[in-house]
């Protein structure tokens, strides 16, 4: 509401409303996603700090596929790259379904 006030007083266009909201959008999925992720390591620095890292069972259990020297290697990065490349390829589908429904509603 605060954002269709400040367009309307500067007798702002339909579409400049449209890409206002937009561009305001991305930038809340960014916003949230940047809080969630800092949200997450502050979380996990207090359990360490506060000594709670098996606080609902004694002893965790290492997954059998687990392999201790598959960390840190060009595998486990291009492993972690993929995914990331998959995250970003689905948010830019969303922003781009949401566009196009945007668009053809408009017409």
């Amino acid at each position: 509401i605060w954002l269709e006030e400040q367009v309307s007083v500067r007798n702002g266009t339909e579409e400049e409303k449209w890409w206002l909201y937009v561009c305001f959008s991305i930038l809340l999925g960014l916003w949230s996603t940047a809080f969630l992720s800092r949200y997450k390591h502050n979380k996990n620095l207090k359990v360490l700090k506060w000594g709670m890292q098996n606080y609902e069972e004694a002893v965790a259990e290492v997954r059998r596929n687990f392999k201790d020297k598959y960390r840190d290697t060009w595998a486990e990065w291009l492993q972690n790259a993929f995914h990331w490349m998959l995250c970003a390829l689905f948010m830019l589908e969303t922003v781009l379904v949401t566009f196009f429904v945007s668009t053809w509603r408009r017409k």
